[in-house]
């Protein structure tokens, strides 16, 4: 093609495709510092911030700029910045899960299982394992940090679904419920609240269950809810009319996920259920909203970044149900966040 049938790029639309990067990096860089706490509800100068944040004037000035020009500061005349309110979503007393998102997505090391992405789509298995050599789940009991980071977020994200979920999925039938790597509790905690009668066992590994007695104190249900550490890989608590997997089957492969299933299968009441809360990947010729689909994508390449698993389309799930012995019965949406929904897997 001869070079005046070129169409000229649109910047606008580009620069973001090859430098999103540099944008990711500039402000989670600014949380990490503190930045956002510090000019929270302020307006101060270069040298008060770096005075507060303990760092180098010149250069936390070059980073001052890059967030005005990425409209989470402003800069006045006189040279005071102050924080848009965008700017304010990043401040860590401010209850939303940016922040903690923030501290996530910047990490240095699941920097480097990024910049691994390549080897993954040539070779397979996960950015993380190339960058690591090790599984993720099993790098964060070396790395407090980082785990601390990854539930924190997981909590968050958690407190805006969970509300949500019970507002469109009817719990009411059920006695016991069991959420499997179910944290520090936050979904269990909102079920059975919402679900007078009900019992309930929270089920996970060590490292994930540090906070889970808070919560569930803090919800009024520690009378009536159990927390048990254990392997899913191995087997769950028998014996509950539901189990919730809330955002597991993504991180693992089909065969694993089908381990985890069966292992559901094999301990739940001949009449209960297992509920998959999960993203669903819509048809190609569904409509949906660009910047769901756009979450959704990006959610995938987090999973090949990290871990094993993906994000499936429905037919998907129905043939992972059926290598587990199980069917797939009602599929309920949350109408609140597009693309998830409550997926019941029924003993065959």
């Amino acid at each position: 093609m001869s070079d005046e049938h070129i169409e000229q790029p649109d910047f606008a639309e580009i620069f973001p495709l090859f430098f999103g990067h540099s944008y990711s990096q500039v402000v989670t860089t600014a949380v990490r510092l503190g930045i956002p706490d510090v000019l929270a509800g302020s307006t101060m100068s270069v040298d008060e911030i770096a005075a507060a944040t303990q760092t180098h004037a010149s250069s936390l000035h070059r980073l001052l700029r890059a967030l005005v020009a990425l409209d989470v500061a402003t800069e006045s005349a006189d040279g005071g910045f102050a924080l848009t309110p965008i700017g304010v979503l990043f401040c860590k007393s401010t209850p939303t899960p940016v922040h903690g998102a923030a501290l996530m997505c910047g990490d240095p090391t699941l920097w480097q299982a990024w910049g691994a992405l390549e080897l993954a789509v040539r070779h397979g298995n996960t950015g993380f394992y190339h960058a690591f050599g090790q599984v993720i789940w099993d790098h964060l009991a070396d790395n407090p940090v980082l785990a601390e980071r990854i539930y924190g977020t997981m909590k968050a994200t958690t407190s805006l679904l969970a509300p949500a979920v019970v507002a469109h999925y009817d719990f009411s039938p059920f006695t016991r419920i069991v959420d499997i790597g179910g944290g520090d509790g936050s979904l269990l905690s909102t079920v059975l609240v919402a679900t007078e009668g009900a019992s309930g066992v929270v089920y996970d590994i060590e490292p994930a269950l540090r906070e889970t007695p808070g919560v569930l104190e803090a919800a009024g249900v520690s009378g009536r809810c159990e927390v048990q550490r254990g392997d899913f890989f191995r087997s769950v608590p028998p014996g509950a009319d539901a189990y919730l997997l809330k955002h597991i089957l993504h991180d693992w492969d089909d065969d694993a996920s089908a381990r985890i299933l069966r292992n559901c299968r094999d301990a739940v009441a001949a009449d209960g259920k297992i509920l998959v809360l999960t993203s669903v990947v819509p048809a190609q010729d569904e409509v949906t909203d660009p910047m769901a689909r756009r979450v959704l994508a990006m959610s995938d390449m987090e999973m090949m970044a990290f871990h094993s698993g993906r994000e499936r389309t429905l037919e998907e799930f129905e043939a992972l149900f059926g290598k587990s012995g199980l069917r797939l019965g009602a599929v309920v949406t949350v109408p609140e966040h597009p693309n998830f929904h409550v997926l019941e897997a029924l003993p065959v």
